[in-house]
């Protein structure tokens, strides 16, 4: 058994823009790349955004990973009072700097 999957992730770009976007339409797992990539031309059909395009793209991981991440817990909510967005020198704090 195979431990690689596949994500398939759908943005909408405006007609008349260069630009996408920022949050997808759309983000469908399947347990194979082949699968993903055949199902990619219906799930863009299945979207229909007036004066919007569809982009897709298929991007492979390895699902083992998955056993290893914290599950999340949709229903503990978060205070944006209590987010620390500076640390102690003032400097923003994203995402990513709290994960290392």
């Amino acid at each position: 058994m195979s431990n690689v999957a596949a994500i398939l992730v759908l943005v909408a770009c405006p007609l008349n823009s260069t630009h996408c976007v920022s949050d997808p339409v759309r983000i469908s797992t399947y347990e194979r790349a082949q699968e993903c990539e055949k199902s990619m031309p219906g799930e863009i059909r299945r979207l229909k955004t007036p004066g919007m395009r569809i982009l897709g793209s298929c991007n492979t991981f390895d699902a083992s990973l998955m056993a290893k991440m914290k599950p999340i817990d949709v229903t503990n909510r978060i205070d944006p009072a209590k987010v620390k967005r500076t640390d102690d020198a003032g400097t923003a704090v994203g995402f990513q700097d709290k994960i290392r």
